[in-house]
C-alpha cells in the first residue's frame, strides 16, 4: 500500500467541523501519523489518545512516534477496544467506517466511550442514491484492499441509528460526506 500524501485542502476540508475549542478529552480514531490529533490538542484538549489498529499493511512513520507526544498518547489499538480508555468528549472518526468489518460494533463502541455530551466528527466514502444500501467490494475501492464497502448517505444513518447515534451531514465534497453524530 502506498503512503498516504496530504492533500492539504481535503484536510483542511475534514478539520472545519471540529470546533474552536475543543475542552476535554479527545479520542482520534484511525489517527494515521495525527494530523487531526494534533489540531485538538492546539484548540485545547486537555487529553488526546490516537490509536491506529495494529496492522502490518499501514505505511506510515506511526511506529517511529514516541507513545506519548506533545501531549497525544499514540496506541496501537483496535476501534473494538476503546472503552479501554474510558469516556471522550470528542471522538473524531475520520475515514474509518468503511474500514471496518463489523461497523455496527463499531459505532456501538464508541457510542459507549462518548461522554452525555459528546459528539463524533465523521467522514466517510459515500455512494449516491436515497436508499440505505451498503456496496459491499470484491476487490476494494481505489487500490485500497481494506476498503469493504461504501454506504450511501441513508446507510451512514441507519448505521448511526442502529447504534444509538444520530448523523448530521455537514457538507459533502466529492466521494466523502462529513458529518456529526450525536448521542440519540
Amino acid at each position: 500500500m502506498p503512503r498516504l500524501t496530504l492533500d492539504t485542502a481535503y484536510w483542511e476540508w475534514k478539520a472545519s467541523i471540529l470546533p474552536p475549542a475543543m475542552d476535554g478529552r479527545v479520542l482520534d480514531v484511525g489517527c494515521y501519523e495525527g494530523y487531526f490529533s494534533k489540531i485538538a490538542k492546539s484548540r485545547g484538549a486537555t487529553e488526546v489518545i490516537a490509536i491506529e489498529p495494529p496492522l502490518d499493511d499501514i505505511e506510515c512513520d506511526y511506529d517511529s512516534l514516541p507513545s506519548s507526544n506533545n501531549g497525544i498518547e499514540y496506541r496501537r489499538c483496535s476501534v473494538y477496544d476503546t472503552s479501554l480508555f474510558g469516556s471522550f468528549d470528542h471522538i473524531i472518526f475520520f475515514d474509518v467506517l468503511y474500514h471496518l468489518t463489523s461497523p455496527v460494533d463499531a459505532l456501538r463502541e464508541l457510542r459507549c466511550t462518548l461522554s452525555s455530551s459528546g459528539l463524533i466528527y465523521l467522514c466517510s466514502l459515500f455512494a449516491n442514491g436515497d436508499e440505505s444500501i451498503l456496496h459491499v467490494l470484491e476487490e476494494g475501492w481505489a487500490g485500497d484492499k481494506t476498503n469493504w464497502f461504501v454506504p450511501t448517505i441513508p446507510a451512514i444513518k441507519r448505521l448511526c441509528q442502529r447504534s444509538g447515534l444520530r448523523f448530521m451531514e455537514r457538507s459533502r465534497r466529492n466521494d466523502r460526506v462529513l458529518g456529526l453524530c450525536l448521542p440519540k
